[in-house]
């Protein structure tokens, strides 16, 4: 009880300290999260968080010196996180969604660990490695959302553990924050909630989702309806982006303004997962079967950017606990050399383009399938939770 209270201090402390740091560092600023904190800032009270005009006076009043707004494209659930922040000054949020990000990741990697079978005494590791890898630190520092996504799957993977299907279905409602960003992943659910019938997810889900709409109307009641109105903008806005996508080099050797070619890698990342459904469907394990369905996702997604790749925090933790239990020349040449290199490139490059990061998801991707053909596909399964995730009849 005395170390959490320690800790709390702690963090009231930081707080503060950073509120002043944040006045006089740009980089706290002029981030990602300025948009989020506008958004929130809009809707709570009863204003249009999706109105460019709106958000660019906000924006103003904090520092931006462009001419246009910087705009956000979330479903309006993803509101519910922004509004509370939206309260505050623009410093304090910032500080505070700071430290809340940055607690979300260690306790993600901290569980992650634990959950693929690290030795809690060298949980320090897992902070190490979140901490270090490189999209971490991208969204820690322009204050992106991607901390909440990671939640909302670690909180997937416990509730399916710990056989609560009701709460699996409410953390999916997180990784919907950048449902764009996980076809494959949702057809998984799709599909092994109907193979095993397990239709609690679904209601869960259905509960939660009608919850947070009803809080949002409660509060900005047109604000459906003016995300529905702003859809086709965002759309045709976001498609001028040269995202790291394979979509977008598609786009770039036969022709940018045929935008339906972004969505080309998605429908083979369709295919891919109905083949590998095939094969792993009476033995499918989440835990196991996570880390290769982020991988996949990320890879086929028609829209990304390098940040969304902390997801893959998942994938980096099951391979970093089979190097700890299996410390041979062969697992840490097929693991550590490798994931070095992918995870240095980035900071020593220092390329400001972020589509010049276009090889990072298919790299990871590469690498992670490496591990599981030479280390092997029982030593993954050893480390899938398998003993403690059962089916849900």
């Amino acid at each position: 009880m005395l170390t959490w209270i320690g800790l709390a201090m702690t963090l009231v402390i930081l707080a503060y300290e950073l509120t002043a740091l944040a006045k006089n560092l740009g980089w706290l600023q002029v981030t990602d999260f300025m948009s989020f904190w506008t958004a929130g800032r809009l809707n709570v009270t009863g204003l249009n968080p999706y109105d460019n005009d709106q958000l660019l006076r906000l924006q103003k009043e904090i520092g931006w010196d462009e001419r246009s707004a910087m705009t956000w494209w979330n479903p309006p659930w993803a509101l519910l996180l922004y509004m509370p922040f939206g309260l505050l000054s623009y410093s304090l949020a910032r500080a505070l969604w700071l430290i809340v990000n940055l607690a979300i990741v260690f306790f993600c990697a901290e569980w992650l660990w634990r959950f693929y079978g690290g030795p809690p005494r060298y949980r320090w590791l897992a902070l190490l490695i979140s901490l270090f890898f490189f999209p971490t630190i991208f969204v820690l520092s322009i204050g992106q959302n991607v901390p909440f996504i990671l939640l909302g799957i670690v909180g997937f993977l416990h509730s399916i553990k710990n056989q609560k299907p009701y709460l699996a279905g409410v953390c999916a409602v997180l990784v919907a924050i950048k449902p764009h960003l996980f076809l494959p992943f949702w057809m998984a659910l799709i599909f092994w909630v109907i193979d095993r019938r397990c239709w609690s997810v679904l209601l869960g889900m259905g509960l939660a989702g009608l919850a947070a709409t009803a809080i949002l109307l409660g509060v900005n009641p047109a604000v459906i309806s003016q995300y529905i109105y702003v859809i086709p903008t965002g759309s045709n806005y976001l498609a001028n982006f040269s995202t790291p996508t394979f979509g977008t080099v598609l786009r770039m050797l036969l022709g940018f303004d045929k935008s339906w070619l972004q969505f080309i890698p998605l429908g083979l990342g369709a295919i891919w997962f109905l083949l590998h459904w095939t094969k792993h469907r009476r033995t499918w394990e989440w835990g196991e079967q996570m880390p290769l369905l982020l991988l996949v996702s990320l890879v086929t997604a028609f829209y990304t950017w390098s940040y969304d790749q902390m997801v893959l925090l998942v994938a980096v933790m099951q391979v970093a606990v089979l190097t700890f239990r299996h410390n041979r020349g062969r697992t840490l040449f097929w693991t550590i050399i490798p994931y070095l290199i992918f995870n240095s490139l980035p900071f020593i490059l220092q390329i400001p383009a972020d589509f010049s990061r276009i090889w990072m998801a298919p790299s990871f991707l590469v690498w992670y399938w490496l591990v599981r053909e030479h280390v092997g596909q029982q030593q993954f399964q050893a480390l899938s939770g398998k003993d403690n995730l059962r089916n849900l009849q």
